[in-house]
Parts: C-alpha cells; structure tokens; sequence
C-alpha cells in the first residue's frame, strides 16, 4: 500500500496533493494544490482559484453543515490524487494515486491551504497519528 508521512508542529496536518477534472475528462492533466487534513470536516473543499484553475462548472446546490448552520452552496465535481512519498523522503515525482470522483464546496476563508481534504477521501485512507507528532496516510 502507498502512503504518506510526516511531522506537524502545531494544529494542522497540510500535504500535497494533486486535483484533476472530473471523470468525464479524459484529460489527466493536474494542479499540484498545499490541503489541510481534516477530519472534521464531511466534504473536501476548494479554493476559488483551484475551481477556475481547472474551469470547473457548479453540478449544483447542496446542503453544508457548517459549525452550527446549514448552508446551502454550489457543489463541484473532480478527482483528488495523493503522492506517495518516495523511500520516505518525500519526493513527489511519481504519477499520484487518484481516488474516485468526489464532490466539493468552494471554501471561502483561506488562509495556508488551497484545499480542504475531509472524511469523503479520508475515509477511504488509514491515518495514523502519534503523539509525538509524526502522522502516515495510507492509501491504495
């Protein structure tokens, strides 16, 4: 299995990640995009410059469970892809691995992070996290 490790000092988990066209497309091509690990959240989210990045086209309204309310936001639809890092000393050159389509809200508060990877992916990964700090994701 392939998978991801690393150390955080603080709060947040980030890591690259690759996002690619929905599976309508053909094209393979991707934008190498910084996301932050969360497994609060139900849904990955997208920075607006990833979504025009890639001209990715609203597939509609759904609802959101933000905090304490329900939103109602445009949903789009695309393909994460995860590096495997590379005899551990995380070299990203090979071609990701690339889940299933899934769907994404625009994220609107960007701070360090163009994307949000919630529970949609990560349910379909094995994390482990010590208290040391040192994490592994992994996929596959």
């Amino acid at each position: 299995m392939r998978s991801i490790k690393g150390e955080h000092r603080g709060q947040t988990i980030t890591l690259p990640v690759a996002v690619l066209k929905s599976d309508n497309s053909q094209d393979l091509s991707f934008i190498t995009a910084k996301a932050l690990l969360d497994t609060g959240a139900s849904s990955s989210g997208l920075a607006p410059n990833i979504i025009s990045s890639l001209s990715l086209r609203s597939i509609g309204k759904n609802n959101l469970v933000v905090a304490t309310e329900l939103r109602s936001v445009d949903y789009y639809l695309f393909r994460i892809g995860l590096f495997q890092d590379k005899f551990g000393d995380s070299q990203y050159d090979e071609f990701p691995f690339i889940f299933a389509e899934t769907t994404s809200f625009k994220i609107t508060h960007k701070e360090n992070f163009d994307m949000v990877l919630g529970m949609d992916v990560l349910s379909q990964c094995d994390f482990d996290m010590k208290r040391n700090g040192s994490w592994k994701l992994i996929f596959g």
